[in-house]
């Protein structure tokens, strides 16, 4: 908890993509091991998304993928962002809207954390992290609306709002851990989009999942020591129709909508 509380606490200008990536990997790993991917290597893999959103910023995208050195089959990827500063890209955010994204890279935080707890104290598992490392500025070369991405699995993407940029890292990441660890199951931790606490406050956790009794088994038995709280949100075939493009196969968010 206190490791991740610091991750969050450092001010952006201290955990650039490089330099969160830097550590990471210099933390006192037990039985972990790592592999890191810079810009050029992910733009190698076709990851698309992750780069196009890291393209406003000076270092570019960075991925890590941590696991046990004991590990042979993985049973569940945990999969993080970490947006060291989301500004909204070319669509901006209001400036009070700004005042607490150095915290929009917590999910990777609680992510990193958790493998580091299992390390530190020794607990064999056949878990995975894989996390991704962006900014969301406004550069020279930043994604602007109507451009078209590819993602890793090849789905192309319609950008509609470059402050809809999470879930374009996750899914990239998504694609890694598959491609790479061959999971039974994927858990993504993020805070993913301001309309979730629209719907329910700061006192629950929305959760979504393609599979029934692993959702029910998170989101019912909450005991009373757990901080935080979880509610369950819809997920269905109607809203992937709202997601289909004209010229993509998907967009990265509903025409019109204001992401935050």
């Amino acid at each position: 908890l206190t490791l991740a509380r610091d991750f969050v606490n450092l001010p952006p200008n201290a955990k650039s993509p490089k330099q969160y990536r830097a550590m990471i990997e210099a933390l006192p790993w037990k039985n972990t091991s790592i592999q890191s991917y810079d810009d050029k290597a992910l733009r190698d893999m076709g990851c698309g998304l992750i780069t196009a959103v890291a393209a406003g910023g000076s270092d570019g995208a960075q991925a890590i993928i941590l696991k046990s050195k004991d590990s042979q089959q993985i049973d569940q990827v945990f999969v993080g962002k970490w947006v060291i500063f989301d500004a909204g890209g070319l669509q901006l955010k209001p400036d009070t809207g700004m005042l607490d994204m150095k915290c929009d890279m917590s999910g990777s935080a609680a992510v990193i954390a958790t493998l580091w707890y299992l390390d530190s104290m020794n607990i064999s598992h056949n878990f995975a992290w894989v996390v991704g490392i962006v900014d969301n500025l406004t550069g020279p070369n930043a994604f602007k609306p109507l451009d078209i991405y590819i993602a890793k699995n090849g789905v192309s993407v319609e950008i509609h709002h470059t402050d809809a940029e999470g879930r374009l890292v996750l899914a990239d990441m998504m694609c890694l851990a598959i491609d790479e660890l061959a999971p039974k199951k994927i858990l993504t931790v993020a805070t993913l989009t301001w309309a979730c606490v629209v719907a329910l406050g700061s006192r629950y956790s929305g959760v979504m999942w393609s599979d029934e009794q692993t959702i029910d088994a998170l989101v019912h038995p909450c005991p009373s020591f757990v901080l935080e709280r979880y509610w369950r949100l819809t997920y269905e075939e109607y809203y992937r129709e709202k997601t289909k493009a004209t010229i993509a196969d998907i967009k990265n968010v509903k025409s019109g909508v204001k992401t935050w």
